[in-house]
């Protein structure tokens, strides 16, 4: 697995947002339960091989400033999800009538 630490990496993890932040955007509560159940992720929340091959997520050295809202269960490992990881998941798990959106963002 693929753990970003270096000063490279770090410029991708700007563009990545938390698994919580992506599943409450879409308008999921338990949204890493869901998937854990959807065996997207492990029971420590670290996201399989092929997810991360395919640049889904990003496995980061965990630290205060994205540790926030993070499915952090493997210690010291945080789970970002990528921008094309973003887009995946919701078109695999449409956004719910409770999602966040950027109207009711701005209102």
């Amino acid at each position: 697995m693929v753990i970003a630490s270096d000063r490279e990496t770090a410029k991708r993890l700007c563009d990545c947002s938390t698994i919580g932040y992506v599943g409450m955007t879409l308008g999921y509560k338990r949204f890493v339960e869901r998937l854990i159940d959807d065996e997207i992720l492990t029971d420590d929340g670290l996201p399989l091989r092929e997810y991360v091959e395919s640049g889904f997520f990003l496995v980061h050295l965990g630290d205060d400033d994205y540790d926030s809202g993070a499915a952090q269960r493997a210690p010291g490992l945080v789970t970002l999800v990528s921008p094309e990881g973003q887009v995946w998941l919701a078109r695999r798990y449409p956004p719910r009538a409770t999602a966040r959106t950027e109207r009711r963002m701005l209102e």
